[in-house]
C-alpha cells in the first residue's frame, strides 16, 4: 500500500508496521515451515556485505506489544488486507496466521507466477507483498540493495527519497572502510523506515 499514498491504508502508519514486525513467529516459521533450513534475520544486508552487523536480530516476538500499537495506530480490532503471492510459498499461511492473532485479517491472492510478477512490475498489487531483500549477496550494499530499493530498479516496489539517494552515493565508495559504513547506513535506513519486514 505504501506505493498509493492517495488511497488510505493502515500500512502508512509505521506504528501498524512496527505491529506486524512485532507479530511474525520467525523462529516457529524456519523451524517447523521451512524445516531449519533458514533463520530468523535481523539485519537487511547479507553477512559477505560490507557492514553487516551479526548482533542485529529481529524484533521478539510480541504479539501482545503488536496489539497495543495497532490500538495506538487507531485499529483497536484490527483490520482487513491482502497478501499477494506467487503459487507454492510455503510460508504464507504461516505468516497470515500470525497476523490474524493480533487481528489483522489477511486474504491470500494467489497468482500463476507469470501473472504475479507483470503485476509486480506494474506495481498494481497491494496490501502486502512478499520478495526477497537480496539476491546475490554482494560485498558492495548499495549494489546488492539496489535491486530492491533503487527507484529505477524494476524490482523496486517501494523506497524512500533518503534510501535512494543513500545507493547513489554509496556507488561511489572507494574503500572496503567506505563500503562498510555505507551498509550499515542503508542497514539502518531501511530498518528504521519498516517499509520491508525482514523476516529470514
Amino acid at each position: 500500500d505504501l506505493v498509493d499514498s492517495k488511497t488510505p491504508s493502515p500500512f502508512h502508519d509505521i506504528r501498524v508496521r512496527k505491529a506486524v514486525d512485532q507479530a511474525i513467529e520467525r523462529e516457529i516459521i524456519c523451524e517447523k515451515v521451512l524445516f531449519g533450513a533458514t533463520e530468523p534475520w535481523g539485519d537487511v544486508i547479507s553477512p559477505l556485505t560490507a557492514g553487516y552487523d551479526p548482533s542485529l536480530k529481529p524484533p521478539a516476538y510480541d504479539p501482545e506489544g503488536a496489539k497495543k500499537l495497532l490500538a495506538e495506530a487507531g485499529y483497536p480490532d484490527g483490520f482487513q488486507t491482502e497478501i499477494n503471492t506467487p503459487p507454492d510459498n510455503p510460508f504464507v499461511d504461516a505468516v497470515v496466521a500470525s497476523l490474524d492473532d493480533i487481528g489483522i485479517q489477511v486474504k491470500i491472492n494467489k497468482y500463476e507466477a507469470g501473472a504475479f510478477f507483470q503485476a509486480y512490475f506494474q506495481k498494481k498489487l497491494r496490501g502486502l507483498v512478499p520478495f526477497a531483500g537480496w539476491y546475490g549477496a554482494e560485498v558492495s550494499a548499495p549494489a546488492d540493495l539496489s535491486d530492491m530499493y533503487l527507484r529505477e530498479s524494476a524490482h523496486c516496489y517501494h523506497t524512500t527519497d533518503e534510501i535512494d539517494a543513500l545507493i547513489k552515493k554509496g556507488y561511489y565508495a572507494q574503500t572496503d572502510k567506505e563500503l562498510a559504513k555505507y551498509g550499515r547506513e542503508l542497514s539502518r535506513k531501511i530498518r528504521e523506515s519498516r517499509i520491508t519486514v525482514m523476516l529470514w
